[in-house]
């Protein structure tokens, strides 16, 4: 399905290229031929699936893309959390790493605050 989706994705974009001139025949060719093979690839899921139940291939492509998009859905929310996750470290990081800075900051200024109160005596 990601094949036949990229496909279906890419095609209208690089027929206007095509007509344009500005991509080869050859490419455009290549995008055809991946088109036949997925179709035929569907066509023979789908043949398989009526013969091993008469009546599936009114149901089984159906129920594939779904479970598909399903799984495509489930993985790009993985993806966020993770995402989030890796964000929400970074900001821990930047955090903590602010909080040296003032810390040394702090104890660099009470230093100097010392040497002056010292000199001032």
């Amino acid at each position: 399905f990601d094949r036949l989706d990229q496909v279906q994705k890419d095609k209208p974009g690089h027929w206007k290229l095509w007509r344009g001139k500005l991509v080869s025949e050859r490419f455009w060719d290549s995008l055809c031929e991946a088109e036949r093979l997925v179709g035929q690839e569907v066509d023979s899921c789908v043949s398989e699936a009526n013969v091993l139940e008469p009546g599936w291939s009114q149901v089984i492509f159906n129920q594939a893309v779904h479970l598909w998009r399903v799984q495509k859905q489930q993985v790009a929310e993985k993806k966020e959390v993770k995402k989030g996750k890796e964000k929400e470290k970074k900001e821990e990081a930047k955090a903590e790493k602010r909080k040296e800075v003032e810390a040394k900051l702090a104890e660099e200024q009470k230093a100097r605050e010392e040497k002056l109160a010292a000199k001032a005596t």
